[in-house]
C-alpha cells in the first residue's frame, strides 16, 4: 500500500538475481531482515525453504547477540562505563553492515531503476 511499484519491481529483480542465498543473507542484516519476506513472497519462494532460512538466520542473529552480551558483561571496564573500545567495535560493525546492505540491496535495486530511466 505504501510501497511504490518501482520499489516492488526492484525487490523482485533483487530476489530473482540473488535467489535463496540472498534471502538467507538478508535474514542476518538488521532492518532488512524484517522486510525480506516481501520480495520472497513476490517471487513465490518455497515456504518451507523460507521458514528454514528464517529459523537459521534468527538463530545465528540471536547467538551473536548473546555472545556479544556475555562478552560485554565480562568486561569490567565496559561495565564501569568506559565505552571507548566498544564504540570502536560498534562503529566498525555498522560500517560492515552498511556495506553489506549497500552491496546486496541498495546497489542492485538502483541499477535496475536506472536501466528503466534510460
Amino acid at each position: 500500500m505504501l510501497i511504490s511499484p518501482a520499489k516492488i519491481e526492484g525487490a523482485e529483480r533483487w530476489a530473482t538475481h540473488y535467489g535463496s542465498m540472498g534471502i538467507f543473507i538478508s535474514r542476518l542484516l538488521p532492518v532488512v531482515r524484517h522486510l525480506i519476506g516481501l520480495p520472497a513472497g513476490v517471487v513465490r519462494m518455497n515456504y518451507k525453504l523460507f521458514s528454514l532460512f528464517t529459523l537459521l538466520g534468527s538463530g545465528i542473529w540471536c547467538a551473536v547477540l548473546c555472545y556479544v552480551g556475555i562478552k560485554m558483561g565480562q568486561d569490567e571496564q565496559l561495565m564501569k562505563g568506559e565505552l571507548h573500545r566498544i564504540s570502536l567495535w560498534l562503529g566498525g560493525a555498522m560500517l560492515v553492515l552498511g556495506g553489506m546492505y549497500y552491496f546486496f540491496v541498495h546497489r542492485h535495486m538502483r541499477r535496475g531503476t536506472s536501466d528503466h530511466d534510460e
